[in-house]
């Protein structure tokens, strides 16, 4: 998906919990909780670390027994799912 940005990070108002390998997302202004099985809260923690979505997919490769395509369009749709109930939101080259 062309439209996915580059590099995400979590929505100020929200909170990453991670918890025996499954995660929670927290968004506290509307009380609302996501949650994610083991990649996907894999994936969460990588976000969290600022890896753009390239360096993502790269490090998911290198860990799991899957095809780069299969990462990419997991994580693209990850991204694109938390992007539309703004849990994240597209960061600037130089956001800390």
């Amino acid at each position: 998906m062309p439209d996915t940005p580059r590099r995400v990070r979590f929505a100020p108002d929200t909170v990453l919990q991670v918890i025996d390998g499954d995660a929670l997302i927290l968004k506290l202004q509307h009380e609302t909780v996501f949650s994610l099985n083991e990649t996907g809260a894999r994936i969460a923690e990588l976000i969290a670390t600022g890896k753009t979505i390239h360096e993502i997919v790269e490090t998911l490769a290198a860990e799991y027994d899957r095809s780069r395509d299969d990462l990419e369009r997991d994580v693209r749709d990850l991204v694109t799912a938390l992007l539309s109930r703004g849990l994240l939101v597209a960061a600037g080259e130089h956001d800390g």
